[in-house]
């Protein structure tokens, strides 16, 4: 074989294959064409899986199904009256929530996906629409301790009709104080639905990667 003819035969076998490289990298693009349609589809799936709002027919939130807290869904109702009488005899064992970390999670769920303006009214900017309420102003109980015989302690939501001040703590409270006849104080009573979590699509998309590169990786040592 002359050098032209070498030549002209090495040029097609490089058109025929690609380098094992490049064919590696094509199919890493491929694995992150599919991981961003699979984030979309999750995130499409989280979205619709948003919290259903309980409003009456005078137009008032009682409650919500499916609040999403740690990855877990819950159900909440808001009440009136006191811990004692909510919370059989205002025991620890009857919270939904033992811990302060978690109680404030609940918290931070019931802002954003409970006492929020959509559709179903302006349970944010409006305070008095909620269950309970009928001021400027709607605070939400969520117990969590028992540390004294006589008080419990709880997260506190603050739902202003300022929206730019609504916000969460911790705080104490007489366990036999009533607040049936209050108008701005409310217990949110908060029961397990689902202990199943659904990945982040974040999460997913980095799952990907890593493993999209593990098989490169190998591939690379085969070659």
């Amino acid at each position: 074989m002359n050098i032209a003819n070498k030549s002209n035969s090495l040029q097609t076998r490089s058109k025929q294959t690609a380098p094992p490289l490049t064919q590696n990298i094509m199919k890493l693009l491929q694995v992150i064409r599919t991981l961003i349609a699979v984030c979309s589809i999750a995130a499409a799936t989280q979205a619709g899986a948003a919290a259903i709002l309980n409003v009456d027919s005078n137009g008032v939130l009682t409650g919500a199904s499916g609040v999403t807290i740690n990855g877990a869904r819950y159900d909440v109702t808001f009440a009136d009256g006191s811990c004692n009488t909510l919370f059989n005899g205002c025991s620890q064992s009857a919270f939904a929530f033992s811990q302060s970390t978690d109680a404030l999670a609940a918290a931070q769920a019931l802002m954003e996906q409970v006492l929020v303006d959509g559709p179903d009214g302006n349970f944010d900017s409006d305070p008095s629409k909620v269950f309970g309420c009928s001021q400027f102003l709607c605070q939400s109980f969520i117990p969590f301790g028992k540390q004294y015989a006589d008080r419990f302690e709880g997260a506190l939501v603050n739902n202003w009709q300022e929206s730019s001040y609504d916000n969460y703590t911790t705080a104490f409270q007489l366990s036999d104080t009533d607040y049936t006849d209050n108008t701005f104080i409310n217990f949110a009573l908060f029961q397990l639905v689902s202990e199943e979590s659904v990945p982040e699509p974040g999460s997913l998309a980095l799952m990907g990667l890593a493993l999209a590169g593990l098989a490169l990786g190998r591939r690379r040592r085969k070659a």
